[in-house]
């Protein structure tokens, strides 16, 4: 079997990007991902100038990907989770939300860290539990309230 000749891990169907097989390049989807990175921190606008003649050549595409990517970063987070409420176990992934434990959520949307920036954010932090829960928007709405009240 072959190996990714940056990290030496086997490369298998799940971490081998079909297209870099095809071209027999011998590197796993994390290492060709960073490397690509750091490609697009060194040359942004060359990278801007490219994601734009995509988006001109098929506009539709170009959101359905974006949307794609969006809602998988959504459910990675969503299952990281426990992919059920805290409080009342739902698991119906429409109405999950995540929910700031300390209440410190106005700081991180002042910092436009919401949504999908906040998941991301998340993400790259390996998903952290201390200060993060899955709530339904039912109890986070409660939580919102009974913290009003106080």
């Amino acid at each position: 079997m072959e190996k990714c000749r940056v990290c030496e891990i086997e490369l298998n169907a799940i971490n081998w990007f079909p297209s870099l097989k095809k071209r027999g390049s011998l590197i796993c989807k994390k290492c060709n991902n960073d490397k690509m990175s750091l490609w697009r921190a060194d040359n942004r606008e060359r990278a801007n100038k490219m994601a734009l003649k995509h988006y001109r050549k098929d506009p539709k595409k170009h959101h359905d990907s974006v949307h794609k990517a969006r809602v998988k970063v959504r459910v990675e987070m969503i299952v990281a989770y426990g992919g059920k409420c805290n409080h009342c176990a739902i698991s119906d992934i429409e109405v999950l939300d995540i929910d700031h434990i300390d209440n410190s959520g106005a700081s991180d949307r002042k910092n436009n860290l919401h949504g999908y920036n906040l998941y991301r954010k998340l993400k790259k932090e390996g998903f952290p539990k201390e200060n993060f829960q899955l709530l339904c928007k039912n109890c986070n709405w409660k939580k919102h309230l009974a913290n009003i009240k106080k």
